[in-house]
């Protein structure tokens, strides 16, 4: 093995990279449990969310825990095929030091070819300086998970351009820094807490009619107990899944620049075997990106929902407000007038019935989407699968990447 066939530089730049990258899916797994989890479960609604809301934070955060451990193998692996090219540059230097010898030559002392090699340089690019504001994740996504692949692929070709001009050919760098996108969610209107109080004030006094007329508080039976809760927790959810799967990105992306940055300093089997080896996980990383962002899509999808049923559920409360307020002050007046306003008050209690439906209507249609929710287990377990794969393919490897 000779230095023109391997470079020590980029094998050891190699195998810091996938250092690095073992960090940022350690740091992606540390960031959904602490961000992604809604266990908030005081009403019934977010009662019904929570479960399924710690099993989709547990699923994405194995996948990254895996993912992790899948870099840790890799580099392990490259780690020793650097140690055997030392080794074989170790043997070659001894017999061309007794041929010298035997030729009456001198010959410099070796020297570990490792100990000149410089440390790997900083990521060539970061999060943009205002990722996570409001405005711009409501951008991202617009945007979808579709650009953020087609970002994959070009932002990889200009990175790798970008080095290939500075050298004249390609080199190993760390193109992007993936935990720069591991913001924390920004937070958002408290749409529910709203709803809450806004019923609170409206019907606080006269919910008594209400009981008395349909035989249960419509506070507590439409507002209170659906919708307890912290329902901001929903929409920082969202946000923080968006952001694992643009950590997942940039790291596929760092995967796609080391495949490309070793061809000139890491040629033969062992060079080839190592890109083979990139490209794989750069590919899972993709998956394991869009898996997060489609559960980002259906958390989102809830807090949709949720708004627009907490808009309807408001306009019901104030018109069954006007009427509860129309029934108690019918009810005041004295017995001939009871007579005389049967037939409206009986109407009157209808009305409220019927829109009490409505709430329940609208209810319904949030607790529908928290069930479709079930579908990020799905997308995430075929991405755990597929990671759990890969990783038995680094480590059957072993060997191979030398």
């Amino acid at each position: 093995m000779t230095e023109l066939a391997v470079r020590f530089e980029t094998v050891l730049h190699a195998r810091d990279v996938l250092d690095r990258q073992d960090g940022h899916a350690c740091a992606i797994d540390s960031y959904l449990r602490a961000e992604t989890d809604i266990s908030d479960s005081t009403g019934l609604l977010l009662a019904a969310l929570s479960p399924l809301s710690r099993a989709a934070t547990e699923l994405g955060a194995q996948a990254a825990s895996i993912t992790a451990n899948a870099f840790r193998l890799a580099a392990d692996q490259v780690t020793s095929a650097a140690a055997d090219y030392v080794r074989v540059d170790l043997e070659e230097h001894e017999a061309m030091s007794t041929l010298g010898r035997r030729l009456g030559v001198a010959t410099q002392p070796w020297r570990d070819p490792r100990a000149s090699v410089p440390p790997l340089g900083g990521p060539v690019e970061q999060a943009p300086g205002d990722y996570g504001d409001v405005d711009s994740w409501l951008w991202d996504k617009a945007s979808g998970t579709g650009a953020a692949v087609g970002d994959l692929i070009t932002g990889g070709k200009d990175t790798i351009g970008r080095v290939s001009g500075w050298s004249g050919d390609a080199t190993v760098v760390e193109a992007v820094d993936p935990r720069s996108y591991l913001v924390p969610p920004a937070a958002t209107e408290n749409w529910v807490q709203d709803v809450r109080w806004n019923a609170g004030v409206l019907l606080g006094s006269i919910d008594w009619v209400a009981e008395q007329f349909i035989g249960f508080s419509i506070l507590e039976r439409c507002v209170f107990s659906p919708l307890g809760g912290d329902w901001r927790a929903i929409s920082r959810a969202s946000e923080a899944w968006h952001h694992g799967a643009s950590a997942a990105i940039g790291i596929g992306r760092n995967c796609a620049a080391l495949s490309a940055g070793t061809v000139d300093g890491w040629q033969g089997a062992g060079g080839d075997a190592f890109r083979a080896l990139v490209a794989a996980m750069s590919g899972g990383l993709v998956a394991l990106a869009a898996g997060y962002d489609k559960v980002s899509g259906l958390v989102s999808t809830v807090a949709t929902v949720s708004k627009l049923a907490c808009a309807g559920i408001g306009m019901a409360i104030k018109q069954i407000a006007n009427i509860l307020i129309k029934i108690a002050a019918e009810a005041a007046v004295p017995v001939v007038g009871w007579a005389v306003g049967a037939a409206t008050i009986w109407w009157d209690v209808e009305k409220v019935v019927g829109l009490v439906r409505l709430v329940y209507n609208l209810i319904e249609t949030v607790m529908s989407a928290i069930e479709q929710f079930a579908e990020s287990q799905v997308a995430l377990l075929d991405s755990v699968r597929l990671l759990e794969d890969l990783v038995e393919s680094v480590a059957r490897r072993t060997g191979a990447v030398r």
